[in-house]
């Protein structure tokens, strides 16, 4: 038979064993809660969306997932298709009835006078007017700064211009680059070509970026702007949310078509 004396230590050490169970347990449950909520907190600056009616689906699921963030300003990078012998950048103050007219923007034009306004070329720029209307809904009170990038712009150019874009802007800034990836190509090239590109974004490869053509993607200089963007805002955690080409929108494995690739920087 145990004596008494035996019976409280036994008592006692259980109920200290029992004890640093219940902190490890609660010191594990804090952490896992700590770390769930600095992963929620990441908030996305960046994004790449295609410009392309028919990926329209994903371009709506995409805004989807940013619905509850909050922006004051959305700056939009996008190639200019029709007019690309003009100024290196182009913008607007009115596009389809949306103004851009704020302050970072006059700010912006008076930093730099040849940065053209014309809303002429803008309104027909399919990359800026076609994601204005998923803005306008779901970030209403949000300011835009539409951007229209000429191919032949230059490096330090863009350089220069976009270290002073990023200071002046808060950090509840969210980037847009609007970019179709690879054209004319089969669903498979398509999606090994946006491997590829991923690649590069994922490490800011802006080497390779730039040296990309159409069979990659139509804008390389919109995806350097981004990255630029996200390096000043140490937002440079690159997640994919989806790759895809016409042939699978359209259900035809036969067709020749773009690819899309979207994806975020936290």
């Amino acid at each position: 038979m145990i004596s008494s004396p035996k019976i409280l230590w036994l008592f006692a050490i259980i109920f200290v064993l029992l004890l640093t169970g219940s902190f490890v347990k609660l010191r594990t449950d804090r952490q896992k809660v700590a770390g769930s909520e600095t992963s929620s907190q990441k908030t996305v600056h960046g994004i790449i969306l295609p410009h392309h009616k028919l990926a329209e689906e994903l371009i709506l699921t995409s805004f989807e997932k940013l619905r509850d963030s909050d922006y004051s300003y959305i700056v939009i990078f996008g190639p200019n298709h029709f007019v690309p012998e003009a100024n290196s950048i182009v913008t607007a103050k009115v596009i389809d009835g949306s103004s851009f007219d704020n302050p970072l923007m006059e700010k912006f034009l008076h930093e730099y006078p040849d940065v053209l306004v014309s809303d002429e070329i803008a309104d027909k720029e399919h990359s800026i007017s076609l994601h204005l209307p998923y803005i306008k809904e779901y970030f209403p009170e949000a300011k835009v700064l539409p951007f229209i990038i000429s191919p032949f712009a230059g490096r330090s150019d863009l350089d220069e211009k976009i270290v002073f874009l990023t200071s002046i802007l808060p950090t509840d800034t969210l980037f847009i680059a609007s970019v179709d990836f690879a054209h004319n190509v089969n669903v498979d090239l398509g999606i090994k070509n946006n491997e590829e590109s991923a690649q590069s974004i994922n490490s800011f490869d802006f080497q390779n970026i730039l040296r990309f053509k159409d069979d990659h993607l139509d804008s390389p200089l919109s995806i350097y702007l981004l990255l630029k963007s996200m390096q000043n805002f140490n937002s440079t955690s690159w997640e994919n949310w989806y790759s895809s080409h016409s042939a699978i929108l359209e259900g035809d494995p036969a067709i020749q078509g773009t690819s899309y690739l979207i994806g975020v920087f936290r």
